[in-house]
């Protein structure tokens, strides 16, 4: 499959074809029309790179000769290495930020130039690392922390270089909801869903359609201008993969409550399951029936290790679980939510009573 994906572009062709699930969208539509063609002319950019919280050199990372055969083992040390550290989206800033600045930013790099500039980058590792329990980091942990409003205020002024024209194009902010980008929730403490992005515009059918979605988010974040060495879009795929835990699922009381109002969707063991009509679950984003996405469906999110996440629904409305299933979302004056107002979309369990409700969650937290 690794050397497939990276030698063959017809079978490359033919796994996007067959993971896009709505191809008359503007999304599918533009990696029809795009991918195999004028994005494979686009140069591999593998910059030299240095983690801000480190004194280290800038180098590139090394893509040795049996990545580039498809070796798995070594595809995977090189995607572990790029979560770290590949540039996965350039941003513009008058300062340099440092681990205590109060931006929550982690896994920040410099970029090297073409012209010998050097420009600020996030990584995977920036949103997606945070602390666990026990106050470890833990790769593929979404991380709330960032806070990329006070850094877009005081980013500088947008290159006019050469590099800016002919490298990735800036960005105000990351913006993860614009794109429906992994980045709009946590990667790993759940196996990957059958389908990738909120809306499940595209099917994860296997290692190379995963790779396939790194490759063009990739491109598509940094204008077009460039993409990324496909060895680092497999390496990715499969470290991403690797990230994924069993799940450890609790004796509590609130199992059969689970097997009779969730299991339908969230279909154990991974406790994900086939996109759902968005009507099925009172879904009111626009994006769901547009033209630019939309497939008339919402994908289902695994539930392995959502007890540690804080960012819940399609758009982070709610944090942890427990408001998941706390009838007060629904009211007007609901203040817990990521925006004030009610959060009234996936009502399911929201009918049990209190006890009930309190089993249900601790059966979630032990997931």
């Amino acid at each position: 499959m690794e050397a497939r994906y990276l030698h063959d572009p017809a079978f490359r062709r033919a796994e996007l074809d067959a993971s896009l699930v709505n191809p008359a969208n503007d999304y599918s539509r533009v990696r029809l029309e795009r991918y195999g063609r004028a994005w494979d002319a686009l140069p591999a950019w593998n910059p030299r790179i240095a983690r801000m919280d480190t004194p280290e050199p800038r180098t590139a990372l090394v893509i040795s000769d049996a990545a580039r055969a498809g070796d798995r083992d070594a595809l995977l040390a090189l995607g572990r290495a790029a979560f770290d550290r590949y540039p996965a989206q350039l941003f513009d800033l008058t300062f340099t930020p440092t681990a205590n600045d109060g931006y929550g930013l982690r896994a920040v790099v410099e970029a090297e130039m073409a012209d010998g500039s050097v420009r600020f980058a996030y990584t995977c590792a920036t949103c997606h690392t945070a602390r666990g329990a026990d106050g470890a980091l833990v790769p593929g942990l979404a991380n709330a922390a960032p806070r990329h409003g006070p850094l877009a205020r005081r980013r500088g002024p947008r290159s006019r270089s050469r590099a800016a024209r002919v490298g990735p194009r800036p960005r105000r902010r990351l913006d993860a909801r614009r794109r429906r980008s992994p980045c709009a929730s946590p990667i790993s403490a759940d196996p990957l869903p059958d389908h990738l992005q909120v809306n499940a515009t595209v099917e994860q059918r296997d290692l190379a359609s995963l790779a396939i979605r790194i490759e063009t988010l990739i491109i598509v974040g940094h204008g077009q201008v460039i993409r990324p060495p496909r060895e680092i879009a497999a390496g990715l795929a499969l470290y991403i993969w690797s990230l994924a835990p069993a799940p450890t699922i609790g004796g509590t009381r609130g199992r059969d409550l689970f097997a009779d109002h969730c299991a339908r969707c969230h279909v154990p063991p991974a406790f994900s399951g086939a996109p759902v009509d968005l009507d099925s679950i009172g879904a009111t984003d626009p994006v769901g029936r547009s033209a630019s996405r939309g497939t008339g469906t919402w994908r289902v999110p695994s539930l392995v290790g959502v007890a540690s996440r804080t960012l819940l629904f399609h758009d982070g409305s709610l944090s942890i679980a427990d408001d998941v299933l706390d009838p007060a979302r629904l009211a007007p004056s609901y203040g817990g939510g990521r925006r004030p107002g009610p959060v009234t979309e996936h009502r399911f369990g929201l009918e049990l009573d209190t006890a009930a409700r309190a089993d249900l969650v601790a059966y979630l937290h032990s997931l």
